[in-house]
This record gives structure tokens, C-alpha cells and sequence, in this order.
């Protein structure tokens, strides 16, 4: 896990801005805090900030191949590049290091772009071939790591977070035609960012750039359809799950340094916990965290799947105070609002960490947005929005902005692709656009304290084979997983396994109601936060009130407002988060 930045000027003439670059990278110092490097020649420049998980005295980066024709920058981990070596080796490629970076290299020379078809782990990479003068960014199939650029008149910047990129740019701009989208959905699918200019590669994406043959984007990867077999039963099913399942475990356990696990007492982390306790010869060490409040709080239930993993176990209670305090600093890390309340809770877990141990996380998409056609979409799309279409037109200062693009169009876009039934549509949809903002979220709150996050649920050839599961299999009348909880039976508490989901609580619709009214006083009914203008002062002071009084539960949209407003203020206006990190 580390952080990557480059620029290359797109006239070969002008060299690259090393003063440039370096400023670029060291905004990324808690990515890594293990080391840094920098290489540029002539129009292009890349760096590098290094947390070492694998190889940790040999894989510092930027990193070259034998002759130097190829320099590489890269972020993630490659779990089956052991498997890839002796391959290469016996092609006549010579390791330095037991790096997975120099296998991405190596695999390079071999088949150019299409190297990471062959890649299994996540990872976003930056190549430049000196002797083709090209350059390959290149982001994992289902976007666990991130990966943004930017092309001005003059240079391409890329970087792993957006902040990196604004350190080489002018004063950044709202992109203001993505609000409906981020008042409805909590955040913005597809390429487009909250800044004019800066956009995401998307997952299974390459970008590639020459002077000769300007940008090609290629997907490289797509989502399976799933196929009514009509033959296995469910216990078959759940054998192989578990098969498949132990195998990206296991291979997730790469690592030269210690492992921990996030734990919610959730089906999927208790199951996890479980796996690698049965994986490994010391006891595993799980973090929990939960909230004073008894509805709030699951601690009890993590308790007891980490006894039955017989893990090593710390847990971390967090206060509204605290949980507020830190918010505007996670709104810097996270380099755009932070419309779910997860990722506080999960940064407090992190700092809980003793020393820098890479969490293996718990994470897999099978979700229930239904992304369905007009008559169909305004019931489920519209009825789970935080702000329907009526409710932004009363809310915005130009309601015009709902007719620049549809809030749920990539959503549709991702349903509409390939077949299957509604149901694993709707999976395949929110594995493209929902999950893919999880994974963002989840690697720069993890980063933020230095730790890496890794997903073993979304080992890509475990995702190919549970969407091909047919949906009969995974749903049993209402309840869901039903293939997962079977191959999970034999190791997973059974209070666990038949308990019903209940996400991650956060109950900051009382906070904001209470002692943390203050909270909506200054970021959504202060005079900063109305003269920007973007809403009609009339409709939020009645938002407030209603929420206030008790006569509507408005705690997820006054936290959505106050959450831009101090991304406003850290980004548009320049603020110190620590400036606005003392309650108002």
C-alpha cells in the first residue's frame, strides 16, 4: 500500500517540474511513511510514497527493469506473483527483489498492456515505456485502489488522491453539475469528481498516452451474467464457495508484516475471522469499534466471533465528541464529503492499531439498489435517494441543475449491460457503482493511518464465480447471503450466522438533534454556508426545524449539507481543518 503522483508534459520539448512533483507526492506522506522516491526525465516525472508490507528492505520505487527502459510507480498488492516468476524468470527476466512490483515490470515487457489481464490482487500503476514513450496507467478490476488524473493544456497529473493533483493545479472549482447526483446517492458514480477537471479511471480500466497516438481507454474486464444451471443444489454451491473462498484468504495473507482484522460481528468479517484463524499459527488480532449508545452498538457481537476465532482482541468505544472533532480532518483525507458515517468510525478502529498492521477487511457487494427502467426506477431508486426529486427542487437555488444529468444514470447504464435476472442485475450494478465507492472511502480512511486495507471477499475470481451463482441459490424467500451463510455453517457462530444485518450504525441523526445542534447551526444554517448560494436559505431553515423539533428525521441530509459545507471550506476556501475541527 502506498501513494503514486506523475506528470507528463504532453510537449516532449518541456521537462518535467521536479519541484512540481515532489510537492505532489509529499502531500501523500500518510500513504507512506516508509520511505519516497522520485524519478523524472525530460516530460515525464513520477513519484512515489512507500508503505512496506511486502519485501520491505528491497521494493523501493520508483522502480526499473534490467536496462531501465520501463520505470514503474505502483500502489497494491499482486497476490499471485509468486505464481508469475518463475514464468518470466524462465524467459530470461532477472529479479533484484522479491518485489510484486518488478513482476508487473516484467510482465510488461512480455504483453504490453494487456499484462494486467494476468494480475489477481488490486493495485493502480503508473508505467512509463521509455522506449515506446508511452505511459499505461492501469486500476484493478473492482477499484479497490484508487487512481485519479487530470489533463491540462500543457500535462497529464495523476495521482492516488485527488489532493495530490490540486497540489500541481490552479485554485480547484466545484464541479456543481454533480450535486443532484450527490444530494440523491451520497456520491458520485462514474469518471466525473467534485472538482472541474479531475476525474477517476475506472475499474478494469487502462489509460494509455503517447504524443504520436494521444489518450486510449480500454476495459479490459467486465462483470460475469449469471446462468440459471438448474442443477446444483444449494449445499453444492457452498461447498465450492468455500473452497474458492479459503483460497483468496489464504492468498490474502501475503505479508511481511503482522495482519489484523476489522470485526463488526457481521456474517462476512466473523466468517473472515474464522478463515485466518484456521490459516495461521499465532492467534489473529481483530479491532472492533462501537458507540455508547445501546442501539449503536455491536461490540457484543464481534466479542463473540472473535472468541470463537480465539483471536486477540481490542476494542475501541467512540464518543460524539470525538466522532465530530475528527470529522473535518477525515473530510481532507477523503478529498470529497463524506456522505456515510462508516468511515469515521472505521478511521477511529485504525488509530486503535498498535504499530502499522495492514487490516484485512470485510467487504463484498450484494446489495438491493434496483436499477430499473422509468416506471420502475422512481419507486426504487427515488424511495431510497437522501434527497428525492421533489425534495431537491424545493431545496436547490437552481433547480436547472437536475436537468444537466440524471442522478441514477450511471446506475442505469450498469443495469442495462449484459442479462440475468433482476435481481443479479441489480448486483452487478452495485458492485459498479455503490462498492466502488466503499473501496475509495475505505482506502483513504485506512491510509489515513497508514494502514492497508485488503478485501478477500473481492478476489476477482471469487467475484466472477459468486455473480454466476444464480439468484435462486443466493436468495431464499427474504433472506439473503443463503450461500454464503451455508458455507460458512461450520465455523461462524450460530448467533451470527441467523442474525439479521443491520449495517453499521451511526446515530448521528440524534447527535445532530441534541448536544451537536450547534453542528447544523454553522454548517448548514450559517451565513457561510448560505451565501454560497447553492440552496434556498427558506427550505433548509424548515429541513432544520422539523429535525430539531422531532417531526421529521432529517439526520442523514443535515448531515449530508454540513459535510459539504466543510468540504467547501477545506477546498474552495483553503481552510486548516484543524481550524474547523473545534465544535462551534
Amino acid at each position: 500500500m502506498c501513494g503514486i503522483v506523475g506528470i507528463v508534459n504532453l510537449d516532449p520539448r518541456e521537462t518535467v517540474d521536479e519541484a512540481l512533483l515532489k510537492r505532489m507526492r509529499d502531500v501523500l506522506r500518510h500513504r507512506g511513511p516508509d520511505g519516497e522516491g522520485l524519478w523524472a526525465e525530460g516530460p515525464v516525472g513520477l513519484g512515489h510514497r512507500r508503505l512496506a508490507i511486502v519485501d520491505v528492505a528491497g521494493g523501493q520505487q520508483p522502480m526499473a527493469n534490467e536496462d531501465e527502459s520501463c520505470w514503474i510507480v505502483y500502489n497494491g498488492e499482486i497476490y499471485n506473483h509468486a505464481e508469475l516468476r518463475p514464468g518470466l524468470e524462465a524467459r530470461g527476466h532477472h529479479y533484484r527483489t522479491r518485489s510484486d512490483t518488478e513482476t508487473i515490470i516484467h510482465l510488461y515487457e512480455e504483453e504490453q498492456e494487456r499484462c494486467v489481464e494476468r494480475l489477481r490482487g488490486m493495485f493502480a500503476f503508473a508505467l512509463w515505456d521509455r522506449a515506446r514513450k508511452r505511459l499505461l496507467l492501469a486500476r484493478d478490476r473492482l477499484g479497490i485502489k484508487p487512481l485519479y488524473y487530470a489533463v491540462t493544456r500543457r500535462e497529464l497529473l495523476f495521482a492516488s488522491e485527488i489532493k495530490a493533483i490540486l497540489a500541481a493545479s490552479p485554485r480547484p472549482a466545484f464541479n456543481e453539475t454533480i450535486l443532484p447526483e450527490f444530494l440523491a446517492n451520497r456520491f458520485v458514480a462514474g469518471e466525473e469528481t467534485f472538482f472541474q477537471g479531475v476525474r477517476k479511471l475506472l475499474p478494469g480500466r487502462t489509460l494509455t498516452w503517447s504524443a504520436d497516438a494521444g489518450f486510449e481507454t480500454r476495459r479490459y474486464w467486465q462483470l460475469p451474467v449469471a446462468t440459471e444451471d438448474g442443477g446444483a443444489d444449494l449445499g453444492a454451491h457452498a461447498r465450492e464457495l468455500r473452497s474458492r473462498l479459503d483460497a483468496a484468504v489464504s492468498s490474502h495473507l501475503m505479508s511481511d508484516v503482522p495482519l489484523g482484522l476489522f470485526l463488526s460481528g457481521g456474517l462476512d468479517s466473523s466468517g473472515l475471522a474464522a478463515l485466518m484463524a484456521r490459516m495461521v499459527k499465532e492467534p489473529i488480532r481483530t479491532f472492533a469499534v462501537g458507540f455508547a449508545e445501546r442501539e449503536a452498538n455491536e461490540l457484543g457481537y464481534a466479542r463473540l466471533a472473535a472468541r470463537a476465532a480465539g483471536a486477540e482482541h481490542r476494542e475501541v468505544v467512540v464518543s460524539p465528541a470525538e466522532f465530530f472533532e475528527a470529522l473535518p480532518r477525515l473530510v481532507w483525507h477523503e478529498d470529497e464529503p463524506i456522505a456515510a458515517v462508516v468511515p469515521p468510525a472505521i478511521r477511529h478502529t485504525v488509530a486503535a492499531l498498535t504499530g502499522r498492521l495492514p487490516a484485512a477487511a470485510r467487504r463484498y457487494a450484494e446489495r438491493t439498489f434496483l436499477a430499473l427502467p422509468p416506471g420502475v426506477r422512481a419507486l426504487f431508486y427515488e424511495n431510497f435517494a437522501v434527497f428525492s426529486d421533489a425534495r431537491q427542487q424545493a431545496l436547490l437555488a437552481n433547480p436547472e441543475w437536475l436537468t444537466l444529468r440524471d442522478p441514477y444514470a450511471e446506475g442505469l447504464r450498469c443495469y442495462a449491460e449484459g442479462g440475468g435476472s433482476p435481481l443479479d442485475r441489480m448486483s452487478r450494478a452495485d458492485v459498479q457503482t455503490y462498492l466502488v465507492e466503499l473501496l475509495m472511502k475505505q482506502d483513504q480512511m485506512s491510509m489515513a493511518a497508514s494502514v492497508e486495507s485488503r478485501v478477500p471477499f473481492l478476489d476477482h475470481e471469487l467475484v466472477e464465480h459468486a455473480l454466476g451463482i444464480p439468484a435462486r441459490v443466493k436468495l431464499r424467500g427474504w433472506r439473503t447471503k443463503a450461500v454464503l451463510r451455508a458455507a460458512l455453517a461450520d465455523c461462524v457462530p450460530r448467533t451470527i450466522l441467523t442474525r439479521r444485518k443491520m449495517g453499521f450504525p451511526v446515530p448521528v441523526g440524534r447527535w445532530l438533534r441534541a448536544e451537536f445542534w450547534p453542528i447544523v447551526e454553522e454548517f448548514v444554517l450559517g451565513p457561510r454556508a448560505l451565501a454560497r448560494g447553492l440552496f434556498r436559505p427558506a427550505a433548509l431553515r424548515r429541513l432544520a426545524e422539523e429535525h430539531r423539533v422531532g417531526a421529521e428525521r432529517h439526520g442523514d441530509r443535515l448531515w449530508l449539507l454540513a459535510n459539504l459545507e466543510i468540504w467547501q471550506r477545506i477546498f474552495l476556501d483553503g481552510e486548516d481543518p484543524a481550524d474547523i475541527g473545534r465544535r462551534p
